[in-house]
């Protein structure tokens, strides 16, 4: 940590901002033969703040801090793009006035919390699809393997969804409980 305080040093008396200064002596950490790296990491820093500061401002009154509590939790964080929410065993597509369909290849997974109205669409005991309808705030939860290092939640507003991988740690599993129990 020493290298990386003494490079921020440098490029502060260099006379650099602060977030330059961060982001050229973390590139030169951590890629230090690979010119302009700092400038990635300041674009990524960009968007990752511009995602989850729009997941925030859809979040419903009340729901605010919960939701705070995921993303810190969250390693990776998937949009909806053009209707469609893709996760690997399973992708949602929106209907329309708060409507989403789930095309599962889990036939109990993922779990819906929080659902204003639910429609099981098929289930033949292998995979399964259903509908559900968004009042204000719904779940999707894949309820991740014991062992499992991540699981994904899904948050999901009246016309805009998200998933989160959330760490499956104790301060994770925490955050997912918590939105849980308010929602329901």
């Amino acid at each position: 940590m020493g290298k990386l305080e003494n490079e921020f040093r440098e490029y502060k008396v260099k006379g650099f901002p602060d977030e330059i200064a961060a982001a050229k002596a973390l590139a030169h950490s951590l890629a230090p033969s690979t010119p302009g790296v700092w400038r990635v990491i300041l674009q990524a820093v960009s968007e990752a703040e511009a995602v989850r500061e729009n997941i925030i401002a859809w979040t419903p009154d009340g729901f605010e801090e919960e939701v705070r509590e995921l993303l810190a939790c969250a390693r990776t964080i998937k949009e909806m793009h053009q209707g469609i929410l893709h996760c690997g065993w399973f992708y949602v597509e929106y209907e329309g006035q708060g409507w989403y369909v789930v095309h599962s290849s889990n036939h109990s997974l993922p779990e819906c919390v929080g659902e204003e109205e639910y429609e099981q669409i098929e289930d033949d005991g292998y995979a399964q699809v259903f509908k559900f309808k968004v009042k204000s705030l719904a779940l999707l939860r894949s309820n991740g393997w014991e062992e499992a290092e991540f699981e994904w939640v899904g948050l999901f507003y009246d016309s805009d969804a998200w998933l989160l991988e959330i760490r499956r740690s104790k301060r994770g599993l925490r955050a997912i409980e918590a939105i849980e129990e308010k929602i329901e």
